[in-house]
């Protein structure tokens, strides 16, 4: 025990950042992806269970059950996209959704962050409802969260698209050079000449 007290074990934050980028840096595309896509899932559920907490409030309650319908439902679609469909077609079709995702999720955030700090009033006044700011804070972090990750989901795809899709990228090529070796047949210019000349 004296001895731990004497030689205690020091992690810095650079030296776990360190090992963190460098277990990163050795994943596969594919791999990484999974994990941001899981980690989105994960999100996307708490954002969920918060939500049916704040239906209630005016103005914006159904949007955000909605919203977190969005987000749970993108990641199952970009998980399907990479690894079932891989299509040319799909792949930027999750990259435009993601995009508008970001968006949402930076909306989100800002609207709920503003609701938070609302003040709670006895009387009633239409179209306004400040019931729980601390349920407004946890979901304007768990749409910080959602941001942050949708951003990096949607990075990491336009980055790796072409490893991605290089299964595609690589049949694409074979069958053009297929097609090439069975093009019809040409007659060569003497032979043709030589035939009109028959006829």
């Amino acid at each position: 025990l004296e001895a731990l007290r004497d030689n205690p074990i020091q992690i810095t934050m650079s030296d776990l950042l360190q090992n963190v980028e460098k277990k990163l840096s050795t994943l596969e595309p594919a791999n990484l992806l999974d994990i941001i896509i899981l980690l989105q899932a994960v999100g996307g559920f708490l954002f969920l269970l918060i939500a049916f907490s704040v239906s209630d409030t005016p103005n914006i309650g159904f949007v955000t059950i909605l919203n977190a319908i969005i987000f749970l439902v993108y990641p199952a679609y970009a998980y399907l996209t990479i690894h079932i469909w891989k299509s040319a077609l799909t792949y930027g079709v999750t990259l435009g959704i993601g995009t508008v995702v970001c968006f949402l999720g930076m909306m989100s955030a800002v609207f709920w962050g503003q609701l938070s700090l609302c003040e709670e009033i006895d009387d009633t006044i239409q179209q306004y409802g400040c019931t729980s700011t601390i349920t407004y804070r946890i979901i304007c972090l768990l749409s910080v969260a959602m941001f942050i990750f949708q951003i990096t989901l949607t990075l990491l795809l336009a980055h790796y698209q072409l490893i991605i899709l290089k299964d595609l990228i690589e049949y694409n090529v074979i069958r053009e050079e297929s097609d090439d070796d069975l093009a019809p047949y040409k007659i060569p210019s003497n032979i043709a000449s030589r035939q009109s000349a028959e006829l």
